[in-house]
C-alpha cells in the first residue's frame, strides 16, 4: 500500500480445489486489476451447486467509468434441479454512462428441471441507453427466438421494443409475433402493451397485456382459433381432439381483493377414439366470475348425442386474506347423464356394448377446510359383451353411493344360468380409507367360448384399506367344458426371465400390498377334451399370495373317467393326478398312469415329477421290454427289431416332455416310418423367428439324437448346422433364374 494506492502482488484465495487469484492496483482514479477463478468442483463453494467453472478478466478505467473483460467457462453445471452440459459466456462492458456493451452467452445441453432446453444463445450488443438483446433456444423440448431493442436509463429502469418473438414448442405449431409490443420493467413493477402471436399456417390468434406493481395487476389474455389436438395429445394417447377453442382471461388485483373473469369455450370440435377410428362431436364451454367474496363457474357440455354435463360451482373466499374463508360454505354440482353406453366400446378393443344408460351426480358442499362428497351414480339396462374373453355381462341395475365419506354400492349381474350379486361398504375420509366387497353368486356363466366354459358360485370378501388388499372365500366351479384351442403356429410366448438383447426387461410394480387366499373347488360337471385328454376334472386347490411373493396353489387335481390319445392310439388314465404343495400354478407336480390293453396284455405310460421337468417310464403286464411296449402303444401288436429301451426313453422323455415344455406349439411334430420296421423316427420342428428354424430328429432304431438349425442369412443365402454323431455345416446358395 503505497498512501492512496493499494497494490495487488499476488493475492491468492483457496477452498478446497477452487481457487482465486488477482493482482493488480486501484486509487481513487481508477483501477487495473486482472482476477482469475479456478473451480474444479463448485460445490466445495455452493452445496447445492456442481460442475467446473472458470472465470478469468480485467477491471481497468476510472472508478466512474470501468471497463470489464471477462471470459467464463463451465462443464457439467448444475443448481437443484438445473443443469447445463457446457456454459460458454464473454463480457465486454466499457463504462458505466452510455456505455458499449458486447457480450454473448452459450450453452448446451440446459435444463430447468423436467424442461430441456437445450441449446441456448444470448447477445447483448450495442450501447446502455440502446442496444439489441437476441435470444435464441433449439434442439430440445422448445424452439424459440427473441429480439428486444431497448435500454436503461440513468435509474437503471428499463425501456424497450419487442421486435420479433417466435415460438415452436415440441409437437405444437409455431407462433409468431404479429407486430412490436412495448415492455418496460423498473424497481417499481413491470408493463407489458399488448404482445400478440399468430399461429403459422393457420388462424389462432392470442395477445397478452399486463401491469405489475406494488398492490397492483392486471392481467389480459385474449385467445381465438386456439388449436386443440397438440394440446389433447400431451395428456392421453388414446382420444384425438380435433378443432379450435376460444379462451379469455381477465384479472385485476388492487389492495387484497382479486376481481376477474374467464371464458372457455370450444368450436367445430370433435373427439376420435384411436382403437376404433370413430370421431364423435364435442361441445364444451366454461364460464366464471371472481369477485370480492367467492369464484362462481358454470361448465356445459356435449359429446355426440349420448353425453351431457353440467355443473355449478361456487367456492368462497378469493380475497387476499381480508376474512378467513375456511368457515364459508361451499357448493359445487356436476351432472352426467348418458342416454347410450355404447361409446364406451371405443375406448376397449374388442368390447361391444349394446345398451346401457347412466345418470350420475356430483355434490361438494361443507367448507373448503372440511368438505363433503356426495355421489349418486346409476346404470341401468347394461349389455355388453367381450368376446375375446367369452364375458357377456348383463346387468338390469348398477348403483353407487358415496354420502359425507360412507360408500355403498350394489351390482347384480345375471346369466343365463344363474346371478352374482356384488356388494360394497365403507368408508372414504381424509383419516380413514377402507372399502369392503362382498362377490356371492349361484351357478354364474363366468366365460363362454368355443373352447371354454365356465359356471362359478363364488362365496368371497374383497376389503382394500388404500394400500391393501385382501381377497379370502372360496369358489365352487359347479360346471366347466375345456375344449381344446385352435392356436397360431408358432405362438411360441417366452419366459420372464428372458432377456432380449436391446430390451430392458419388464418392471414388475406392486402398487399395492395384496393378501389371496381362495379356495376353488371342480363340482360334478366339470370336464376336459384338449390336448388328447378326454376325463373329468374333480378336486379342489387353495389358491395364496403374500406380498412381493408369488402365487402359489396347494391341493390335488385329479382325473376320472379319463383317456389320453396320444399318435393315434387311445390310452386309457388308470389314474392321473396334479398335486399342488405351495406350488407356481405352472409347475405342479404330475402322477399319471395311461394303459391299453391289447388281449391279455397290459401296455401303459407312467410319468412322474414335476410339470416341467417329468420323468416318463413305460410298463406292461407281464413285463416286456419297452421297445415292445412302444410297439403295442404305438401299433398295437408285438414286433422285433423296433429299437432298445433307452431309445423310447429318450424319443418320448426328452423330446416331448422337454422340447414341448421349452417350445410350446410346433411348426412339425410328426412320426415319420420307413418299410425297416427299426426305421421309425420322431421329428420336432419350430420357427424360432422368421428366419430362424431349429430341428429335432430323434432316431429309434439307429439311437441318434440329431438337432438342426437353419438361418436365412439374407434372401439368396442359407447357413445349416447339424450336430449328432456326424456334426456338419453347410451354406446353400439360391439363385433365381
Amino acid at each position: 500500500y503505497g498512501g492512496k494506492r493499494l497494490g495487488l502482488k499476488a493475492l491468492s484465495l483457496r477452498v478446497g480445489s477452487s481457487k482465486l487469484d488477482v493482482t493488480g492496483w486501484l486509487d481513487e482514479r481508477g483501477q487495473d486489476v486482472d482476477f482469475a477463478l479456478k473451480s474444479p468442483d463448485i460445490s466445495q463453494l455452493y452445496p447445492d451447486a456442481g460442475g467446473r467453472l472458470d472465470i478469468s478478466g480485467v477491471i481497468r478505467g476510472t472508478r466512474k467509468e470501468p471497463n470489464l473483460k471477462a471470459r467464463l467457462d463451465g462443464r457439467s453445471l448444475r443448481l437443484s434441479s438445473y443443469k447445463v452440459d457446457s456454459f460458454k459466456g464473454a463480457i465486454n462492458l466499457e463504462g458505466l454512462s452510455n456505455s458499449k456493451i458486447d457480450s454473448s452467452f452459450k450453452t448446451k445441453g440446459l435444463r430447468l428441471d423436467k424442461l430441456n432446453l437445450g441449446r441456448l444463445v444470448l447477445t447483448i450488443r450495442g450501447k446502455r441507453f440502446n442496444h439489441y438483446l437476441n435470444l435464441s433456444v433449439s434442439g430440445g423440448d422448445i424452439d424459440a427466438r427473441l429480439s428486444l431493442l431497448g435500454g436503461f436509463d440513468t435509474n437503471m429502469e428499463y425501456d424497450g421494443l419487442v421486435k420479433g418473438l417466435r415460438i415452436k414448442p415440441l409437437d405444437f405449431p409455431a407462433w409468431s409475433l404479429e407486430h412490436e409490443a412495448q415492455i418496460a420493467v423498473s424497481g417499481s413493477g413491470l408493463e407489458l402493451s399488448p404482445l400478440c402471436l399468430i399461429e403459422s399456417g393457420e388462424k389462432g390468434h392470442l395477445c397478452l397485456s399486463s401491469k405489475v406493481r406494488k398492490n397492483f395487476l392486471t392481467l389480459n389474455l385474449d385467445g381465438k382459433n386456439i388449436p386443440l389436438e397438440p394440446i389433447a395429445k400431451h395428456f392421453t394417447k388414446t382420444l384425438i381432439l380435433y378443432g379450435y377453442s376460444d379462451i379469455n382471461l381477465n384479472l385485476q388485483r388492487s389492495g387484497r381483493q382479486i376481481r376477474g373473469m374467464v371464458a372457455f369455450k370450444t368450436q367445430d370440435s370433435r373427439l376420435k377414439f384411436a382403437s376404433s377410428g370413430k370421431n364423435y362431436p364435442l361441445n364444451l364451454s366454461l364460464d366464471g366470475k371472481i369477485t370480492e367474496s367467492a369464484l362462481t363457474a358454470t361448465l356445459n357440455g356435449s359429446l355426440s348425442d349420448n353425453f351431457t354435463v353440467t355443473g355449478l360451482a361456487t367456492i368462497p373466499g378469493f380475497g387476499l386474506g381480508e376474512q378467513n374463508s375456511d368457515g364459508n360454505s361451499i357448493h359445487i354440482a356436476l351432472d352426467l347423464k348418458g342416454k347410450s353406453l355404447t361409446i364406451f366400446q371405443d375406448f376397449i378393443p374388442g368390447l361391444y356394448v349394446h345398451s346401457g344408460t347412466l345418470d350420475a351426480r356430483v355434490n361438494v358442499s361443507g367448507t373448503r377446510k372440511s368438505p363433503n362428497l356426495n355421489i349418486r351414480a346409476d346404470i341401468e339396462h347394461l349389455r355388453a359383451e367381450y368376446p375375446d374373453y367369452g364375458l357377456d355381462i348383463r346387468s338390469k341395475e348398477a348403483r353407487l353411493r358415496v354420502k359425507n365419506g360412507k360408500v355403498s354400492m350394489l351390482a347384480r349381474l345375471d346369466s343365463k344360468d344363474g346371478p352374482l350379486l356384488l356388494k360394497a361398504q365403507g368408508e372414504l375420509t381424509p383419516e380413514r380409507h377402507l372399502v369392503t366387497c362382498t362377490v356371492n353368486g349361484e351357478d354364474y356363466r363366468l366365460v363362454t367360448t368355443p373352447y371354454l366354459k365356465v359356471d362359478v358360485s363364488p362365496r368371497l370378501k374383497i376389503s382394500w384399506s388404500g394400500k391393501k388388499i385382501d381377497i379370502r372365500g372360496n369358489v365352487l366351479v359347479p360346471k366347466a367344458r375345456i375344449r381344446q384351442m385352435k392356436l397360431p403356429p408358432s405362438a411360441v410366448v417366452p419366459s420372464p426371465d428372458i432377456v432380449i438383447k436391446g430390451q430392458e426387461p419388464p418392471k414388475r410394480r406392486v402398487p399395492l400390498a395384496i393378501y389371496v387366499k381362495v379356495g376353488i373347488k371342480a363340482g360334478d360337471k366339470v370336464t376336459i377334451d384338449a390336448y388328447g385328454l378326454k376325463g373329468r376334472l374333480d378336486g379342489d386347490v387353495v389358491v395364496t399370495m403374500l406380498p412381493n411373493s408369488p402365487l402359489l396353489l396347494s391341493g390335488i387335481l385329479s382325473v376320472e373317467d379319463g383317456t389320453y390319445t396320444a399318435f393315434g392310439t387311445e390310452l386309457e388314465i388308470q389314474k392321473g393326478r396334479v398335486i399342488y404343495f405351495s406350488t407356481p400354478p405352472d409347475n405342479p407336480r404330475v402322477e399319471v398312469d395311461a394303459i391299453r390293453n391289447v388281449g391279455d396284455t397290459l401296455v401303459g405310460v407312467r410319468i412322474r415329477g414335476s410339470l416341467k421337468n417329468p420323468e416318463v417310464k413305460l410298463f406292461s403286464d407281464p413285463p416286456m421290454p419297452e421297445s415292445e411296449i412302444a410297439r403295442y402303444l404305438l401299433g398295437g401288436g408285438s414286433g422285433e427289431g423296433f429299437g432298445k429301451a433307452s431309445v423310447i426313453t429318450s424319443g418320448a422323455n426328452l423330446l416331448i416332455s422337454k422340447i414341448r415344455q421349452k417350445l410350446g406349439m410346433f411348426d412339425v411334430l410328426k412320426l415319420q416310418t420307413e418299410e425297416n420296421p427299426d426305421d421309425i423316427a420322431l421329428i420336432v420342428g419350430t420357427y424360432l423367428r422368421p428366419d430362424l428354424y431349429l430341428k429335432f430328429i430323434n432316431d429309434f432304431g439307429d439311437k441318434m439324437t440329431r438337432i438342426i438349425l437353419r438361418y436365412e442369412f439374407s434372401k439368396h443365402i442359407e447357413i445349416e448346422t447339424e450336430t449328432g454323431d456326424s456334426p456338419s455345416a453347410e451354406i446353400f446358395f439360391k439363385i433365381e433364374r
